[in-house]
């Protein structure tokens, strides 16, 4: 509760924490598209993003100011031809065509969406899920939530100081403040083989039986 900092310094230290519900989601998936050349790349691009926005309009219900487009790269390809020379191999970079690759941002209020949501994008072929961020639109009333729930702490810790013959006066005060999203709560995990499959078995009991039968 208390350190002693010096001989009549103490610090008080209070913390709280609070499980606060989205207000809203932002899911981000990344898109990729190739093409021959680059008027080819961005057409066959715009095309699928214009299915994607279509039918979350109107199978989802999300509306146009909460669909937001980010272009991050567009960017030739390259192949490599082996030119062999009578002593020597050569490899060459030959232009294959392009790439270009944008972030979809969707913003929904229903979490349930989100299932509908990736469906729609798998069948454009956009598999690739970058996050999906928690949004609290009254992130400032939250936090002087928590400051002024730790102010009753530290309160109630100087009263019962108070008790003993303690006279505590503040000299300065410092606060802090960590958020904890469901999506890191998750711990890693890996397959973990106990023992031999079902046909692994078969086979031992088979060969084991043969064993059996020549002896």
């Amino acid at each position: 509760n208390f350190n002693n900092l010096s001989g009549n310094q103490t610090e008080l230290q209070a913390e709280v924490m609070i499980n606060v519900k989205a207000t809203s989601y932002t899911a981000i998936f990344g898109a990729t598209q190739y093409g021959t050349t680059s008027a080819e790349t961005d057409s066959l691009m715009t095309i699928r993003l214009n299915m994607i926005r279509n039918s979350l309009l109107s199978q989802v219900g999300i509306k146009e100011s909460d669909i937001h487009i980010d272009v991050i790269s567009l960017v030739p390809t390259y192949s490599l031809k082996l030119e062999e020379k009578k002593f020597s191999k050569t490899a060459n970079e030959i232009p294959t065509g392009f790439q270009m690759k944008k972030n979809v941002h969707i913003v929904f209020y229903d979490h349930d969406k989100l299932s509908e949501i990736v469906a729609i994008m798998a069948k454009s072929e956009i598999y690739d899920i970058v996050k999906v961020d928690y949004n609290a639109a009254n992130i400032q009333a939250i936090y002087d939530q928590l400051r002024m729930e730790a102010i009753k702490i530290i309160k109630k810790k100087e009263e019962t100081y108070t008790l003993v013959g303690l006279h505590l006066e503040v000299l300065n005060m410092a606060d802090g403040f960590d958020v904890a999203y469901p999506l890191e709560r998750y711990a890693s995990s890996t397959a973990y083989y106990t023992g031999s499959s079902i046909e692994e078995v078969k086979i031992a009991k088979k060969r084991k039986q043969d064993a059996r039968n020549i002896y």
